[in-house]
């Protein structure tokens, strides 16, 4: 059985280099490789290390080996990512947490605790975020700005039990407002690379296990959890620009 490493994500300026490995230095007889960028073949690329040179927006994305077999069989290393650009300086998102359950109050009054958040990157299970608050019955608000580095159609995605909503740049993405099990959803918004945009995640968790993920990806951007580099807390209590959805 042909064991491969995983490759890593790459960030390198515009006119770097990367280079993606499968952890071989070259192809086992019976097999053949054949490196792809954003599911696509890349013409020649066909040996056990990948070396993009001089790194331009057009080879940032998600790049994978396909392998097959001498039987036919085929199957692919896990995404590896490379950004082509300066990352941001954030440090991630503002979260108000409330102590209640989803209801008619939501998000009203003084948070339980307001902290800064690197990532949404949660899998509480059936712990709590900090002693404050509840196992269950709990609310977070996350919020603050977000800096996309290209500029493309981007697809946000929360995964999250249980009910979460999304708004980039006042645009509602997502709705998911009920009681569910980790569901991913996903919306999506033109933005412009370098520019920074206003961001809102609601999240709520009913009963049982808790998780909340927040993640991103365009045909540059290889699909992530949004790192806390491009990632901005408010520095001032949250001021609403729109009425929420309601529950």
């Amino acid at each position: 059985v042909l064991s491969l490493a995983t490759p890593a994500g790459k960030v390198v300026p515009v006119g770097g280099s990367a280079n993606f490995s499968a952890g071989v230095t070259s192809v086992p007889a019976g097999y053949t490789f054949q490196w792809q960028l954003n599911g696509t073949n890349i013409a020649d690329a066909t040996t056990a290390q990948w070396t993009v040179n001089n790194a331009q927006l057009a080879n940032a994305g998600a790049y994978r080996l396909a392998v097959s077999n001498a039987l036919g069989q085929a199957f692919f290393s896990p995404v590896a990512g490379l950004t082509v650009g300066t990352l941001g300086n954030g440090t991630g998102l503002t979260g108000d947490y409330y102590n209640y359950a989803n209801g008619t109050t939501n998000f009203t009054g003084t948070p339980t605790l307001t902290r800064v958040d690197s990532t949404v990157n949660f899998n509480w299970g059936t712990d709590v975020p900090d002693a404050s608050l509840p196992t269950d019955y709990f609310q977070v608000r996350w919020h603050g700005q977000v800096l996309p580095l290209y500029s493309d159609t981007y697809t946000f995605s929360t995964t999250t039990d249980d009910g979460a909503r999304l708004w980039v740049n006042g645009k509602l993405l997502v709705n998911r407002w009920q009681n569910q099990g980790a569901t991913t959803v996903s919306g999506t918004i033109d933005l412009i690379g370098g520019q920074k945009y206003d961001i809102v995640m609601e999240y709520y968790e009913n009963t049982s296990t808790a998780s909340a993920q927040l993640s991103w990806s365009s045909i540059h951007q290889a699909p992530e959890i949004i790192p806390a580099s491009q990632l901005y807390p408010d520095a001032t209590a949250f001021q609403p620009k729109l009425l929420a959805a309601k529950a």
